[in-house]
């Protein structure tokens, strides 16, 4: 069969007619295509476009296509289709229309081979905005799950997150590489986790990503979890140390408190450094606080200047 008896074959002599006679515009013929495409051929189409439309910027695979598309059909329709299904409405995505651009645009792998496959422009802008307010299928979002290039992570996490699909984006995120850190995904992802109370996955997460470490430390001082706390302040988790701090501060334990926070003070945490300097400021600790200045410690003598001015202060009004 030859491409065109092969596209007239496919349903698509309407369109040959409708170029004929009334309109030869690219645009036009490539939205009736797709408008008038058969079952069984218009589903791999739609699963492309809904993964652009969530964000998937690189060529979509025949793997995900494979997956996604039957999210579409009915399971009666699932069960009559032919083995070769796909195929054929792989080959009646990719046959240009009558002159036009084709619906789905193979992106070469080398010589006769395809990596996958992109949408059609047009055809994306239209879609976007008729199917703007349609659900994406949950089997869709788990294709891409499994089927997505890392490069289009952080746009899959913010769709799938915008559209409440919470596992999917702590997934999508979770997959994010690169040379250089993405301290946007990472926080996102510690904040997704910590809320779903993924207090394993935070732990896990916490080596290499500082926000889940700030996370799981926080979770684990609202669950009274001081043990661990202590465990990991003493390994050298910062954030630990920190709420650790607080912990002990609030039970009236602030010669511990201290304690705790001269590591990762001297370790060049900041915030450590300011919370141990509040800490003696509220303990009245005015010989401590001159050591701390002595050594250079962040915030040390601006807040020591402070309490001197304010000292001053009330000792002039007591003059008068």
């Amino acid at each position: 069969m030859s491409p065109l008896d092969w596209h007239r074959s496919s349903g698509l002599v309407v369109v040959s007619k409708l170029v004929d006679t009334k309109s030869s515009d690219d645009h036009a013929v490539l939205r009736l295509a797709f408008n008038r495409c058969p079952k069984l051929r218009r589903e791999p189409i739609t699963a492309a476009l809904d993964a652009r439309r969530v964000g998937v910027q690189t060529a979509l695979t025949l793997d995900y296509l494979a997956a996604a598309a039957p999210a579409y059909l009915t399971s009666t329709q699932q069960a009559k289709a032919t083995p070769d299904w796909l195929d054929n409405a792989i080959r009646y995505a990719v046959e240009p229309v009558q002159g036009a651009a084709s619906c789905l645009i193979p992106v070469a792998a080398g010589m006769g081979k395809t990596a996958g496959y992109l949408t059609a422009d047009y055809l994306h802008q239209t879609a976007r905005t008729l199917r703007r307010t349609e659900a994406v299928p949950d089997p869709v979002w788990q294709a891409l799950v499994t089927h997505h290039h890392p490069q289009d992570g952080q746009q899959l996490g913010d769709n799938a997150e915008r559209r409440g699909k919470i596992d999917q984006a702590i997934a999508f995120y979770s997959g994010v590489e690169g040379e250089i850190p993405n301290w946007n995904v990472a926080g996102r992802l510690a904040d997704l986790l910590a809320e779903q109370g993924e207090v394993q996955e935070l732990r896990q997460q916490g080596a290499g990503n500082h926000f889940a470490a700030m996370r799981l430390a926080d979770l684990l001082a609202g669950q009274g979890e001081v043990q661990e706390l202590r465990q990991r302040a003493a390994a050298g988790d910062r954030s630990a140390a920190v709420r650790l701090a607080d912990l002990l501060a609030e039970q009236g334990e602030a010669q511990e408190a201290i304690a705790v926070l001269r590591q990762p003070t001297d370790a060049g945490d900041w915030y450590a450094a300011e919370q141990l300097i509040a800490l003696l400021a509220e303990q009245g600790r005015i010989d401590d606080l001159e050591l701390e200045v002595r050594a250079g410690t962040h915030g040390a003598a601006a807040r020591l200047a402070r309490i001197r001015r304010s000292a001053g202060n009330a000792e002039a009004k007591k003059s008068i």
